[in-house]
């Protein structure tokens, strides 16, 4: 992608960017001017609610008709407004006589959102080792990035090893401010489960 150009595939709540950012010194061989102390940066901006994701490379020399391959690994926040945003890359160095020499580019990285997204942000099953007691407890945490309020979507627990089949209903807004819901829930395993262990399997859906 060139200067002013437009990353062709559209990125969504948390993907993860790669960039492959090709550094040269177009001094030629009879000039034979190397450039050192070479420093890459890139930055994502206002992509993180406002702020920032930057990146810079360490140091390096580059002789004279020379190049050069820096990669740097983003991932887009799942907090992510949809939109255009912008990708500035700078990289500067210096001359044999100190002169310093840079070149930037701007590059536009398109987020699209999905009408019904939800995941897990976090999820604890406990105990671990159940052995008196009949009942374990799942602490949740659900988040909505996509562009849809929920209501009513689900979240399900199944297990037929220890003969659980549960859901749960719950309402989360899709504003970056409040899409997010903390939810508690304690299932009991079936009095004739034998020792050994299970297979767990936890979804959250939209209703839609």
């Amino acid at each position: 992608v060139h200067d002013n150009g437009e990353i062709s595939k559209e990125a969504k709540p948390g993907s993860d960017i790669d960039l492959e950012i090709e550094i040269m010194n177009t001094f030629t061989s009879l000039e034979n001017i190397d450039i050192e102390d070479v420093e890459v940066r890139a930055s994502i901006e206002g992509i993180d609610d406002g702020s920032d994701l930057e990146k810079e490379s360490e140091s390096f020399d580059l002789r004279a008709d020379s190049d050069k391959t820096v990669r740097f690994k983003f991932k887009v926040p799942l907090n992510v407004e949809e939109g255009t945003y912008n990708i500035f890359i700078e990289t500067e160095g210096k001359g044999e006589n100190g002169t310093s020499h840079k070149d930037d580019a701007d590059i536009d990285l398109e987020v699209e959102k999905s009408l019904h997204d939800l995941r897990f942000a976090s999820f604890d099953l406990f105990p671990k080792r159940v052995e008196c007691s009949r009942d374990i407890n799942a602490n949740a945490r659900i988040i909505n990035i996509g562009e849809s309020d929920e209501e009513n979507a689900l979240v399900e627990f199944q297990s037929s090893g220890l003969g659980i089949d549960a859901k749960s209903s719950f309402d989360v807004k899709s504003d970056a401010e409040v899409n997010a819901a903390a939810k508690n829930f304690r299932l009991k395993i079936s009095d004739s489960i034998v020792d050994g262990t299970y297979r767990f399997n936890a979804n959250v859906r939209s209703e839609d």
